[in-house]
């Protein structure tokens, strides 16, 4: 599409081009305080073998911008501003696993549908890009199907989840998926959709220090064969064995002791991921919703386009027929525009709604394994307390022959109620790091995002009106 805001799209040769405006004042300058505060962005800071003690690390010192500065929404961030700084480790936390992890770089690419009939499958081309000796390489690139980082994903979760790490989940496989992809239903928007989910994916667990150390996420990235992950099919024995391990979990949340929450920290988080995660779920829609009515505005437009041009080929009187073409060439512009802003409904809106979605659902799932860590620590100390009952009831009873092996029972239950009480400490202060990372995570990705979109949208808008501003001095010397 020609420049709309620099050419002149009704071809008046007589016309000069005005100037472009040198005004560089923020619109919304009277909106916002004249002085900006930039609160640094943490960084994710996981812990490999939590220590005993757990010390909450002193508030980060907040910088302020030099006084009577107007802050520019739409200004572009540099790379020395955006950098998140890096977090120095505090009483309880590992040095050798603080820190950002900036040294993974994964594209994925090349999306195509391999096999046939009801074993066809997508495979995507995934190439690594690191700059970490241990790896034998700098640049990897492998072939992987969906199936694959779904089994990552489980692999990472069962080993990292209860230690309170937080595990992005991977885009679910569903149904409507399947038949897509083993019918043979070409969906260019969903396959695009889908590889872009996974490589945002994959980068999100590439930015968590402890998960890159992992044997499988290497070979994921790494090899070029591993072993398939086959309890991830959606119609299979292994399917239907986590529907029903899903349908026992809601059981078991009922009939088990409920954890009194004592942390008003964690009791607050719970209060608000569901209502949260709701209201997300609700824009998500609505920005879909938003995306289809934009793309057929564009294809109406487009309509509308070529019946003004026809008319003004069926037109006699010149002038008149020349102005129609113009209303064909405007409407043609403006499909364009609409198709392009549905797109980024599509693909940059409603996708970062649909992975914060997701990211609730890896805080839930934290908030899950902290509570069945609860649990086991209860049920050690009632093993403990029945062991101590029945030495008890053996003085009693005077059985003093079995005492001896009581008490042994008695050290090793104490012994494990000890580890599961240290185990449920060192979990909960790892999950608060963890989800308090994720959540500052997700407000300066918002903000980066709502200031991209506005400026989308904004540009837009500059677009249509200067078609139009073009148009009417035309269309007004019609005779």
């Amino acid at each position: 599409m020609a420049d709309l805001l620099g050419d002149d799209v009704f071809g008046d040769p007589n016309k000069v081009n005005a100037a472009p405006s040198t005004d560089t004042s923020d619109v919304f300058a009277s909106a916002v305080s004249t002085q900006e505060v930039s609160t640094p962005v943490p960084v994710p800071v996981p812990v490999m073998t939590p220590a005993p003690a757990v010390v909450t690390p002193a508030p980060a010192a907040v910088p302020k911008s030099p006084p009577k500065q107007s802050i520019d929404l739409f200004a572009d961030e540099s790379p020395a501003k955006s950098a998140a700084p890096a977090i120095q480790p505090s009483n309880g936390v590992s040095s050798a696993t603080s820190g950002s992890v900036n040294d993974i770089k994964v594209i994925i690419s090349d999306p195509r549908k391999a096999g046939d009939g009801i074993g066809a499958f997508m495979v995507f081309t995934v190439k690594t890009e690191t700059s970490r000796s241990g790896w034998g390489g700098k640049v990897f690139e492998v072939n992987r199907r969906f199936s694959d980082f779904l089994g990552l994903y489980e692999k990472l979760a069962g080993r990292y989840q209860h230690k309170g790490y937080f595990i992005f989940p991977a885009p679910e496989k569903s149904i409507s998926s399947f038949t897509k992809v083993k019918i043979g239903n070409e969906d260019d928007m969903f396959v695009q959709r889908r590889q872009q989910q996974l490589q945002r994916w994959i980068n999100n667990i590439a930015k968590h220090a402890a998960l890159t150390r992992d044997i499988d996420f290497q070979g994921f990235l790494t090899q070029d064969t591993i072993a398939p992950a086959t309890s991830t099919r959606a119609l299979s024995a292994a399917g239907m064995l986590r529907f029903v391990g899903k349908v026992e979990n809601v059981i078991t949340k009922q009939v088990t002791q409920k954890m009194p929450e004592t942390d008003s920290w964690f009791e607050d988080r719970a209060a608000s991921v569901d209502n949260l995660q709701a209201q997300l779920k609700r824009l998500s829609m609505a920005s879909g919703n938003l995306s289809v009515h934009r793309r057929e505005l564009g294809l109406s437009s487009g309509n509308l386009a070529r019946a003004s041009n026809m008319l003004a080929n069926a037109e006699d009187k010149q002038d008149l027929s020349r102005r129609l073409a113009n209303v064909g060439t405007i409407y043609e512009n403006l499909g364009e525009i609409y198709t392009d802003l549905s797109d980024k409904d599509l693909y940059d809106f409603s996708e970062l709604l649909s992975d914060q979605v997701r990211g609730l659902d890896g805080i839930k799932n934290i908030l899950e394994a902290r509570q069945k860590m609860w649990q086991n620590w209860q049920s050690s100390e009632q093993g403990l307390m029945k062991k101590r009952d029945t030495v008890t009831r053996l003085q009693a009873t005077g059985r003093t022959e079995k005492i001896p092996g009581a008490e042994l029972e008695i050290k090793e239950w104490e012994t494990k109620a000890a580890t599961s009480k240290k185990g449920f400490e060192d979990m909960t202060a790892v999950a608060k790091k963890e989800i308090n990372t994720w959540e500052t995570q997700r407000v300066a990705e918002t903000k980066m995002f709502i200031l991209k979109w506005m400026k989308h949208m904004l540009e837009a808008e500059k677009k249509v009106v200067a078609m139009w501003e073009k148009y009417l001095p035309k269309a007004q010397n019609v005779k």
